[in-house]
């Protein structure tokens, strides 16, 4: 699947634009998952590793992209 163009794509919680995930975060979040220690907003444990994404950079929301879906809803989001 082809990714979503960022100009179409807001944050559902401040409707700011999203931005892809720079791979440095990807690296980031995923060393976090990888030692159990990243949780989403709503508490719950990440435990797949994540290949994109959209970040929010203003409030610094990381929305995953899981099975060429966006996951766009805020609860599930991870702070960063």
């Amino acid at each position: 699947m082809d990714k979503i163009p960022t100009e179409i794509l807001v944050c559902p919680k401040n409707k700011r634009p999203l931005e892809d995930a720079p791979e440095e975060l990807l690296k980031i979040l995923n060393k976090e998952i990888e030692q159990s220690r990243l949780n989403n907003i709503a508490g719950e444990p990440v435990n797949q590793p994540f290949s994109a994404g959209y970040i929010e950079s203003v409030d610094k929301i990381f929305y995953p992209i899981i099975d060429d879906i966006p996951v766009l809803i805020y609860e599930l989001a991870i702070r960063y």
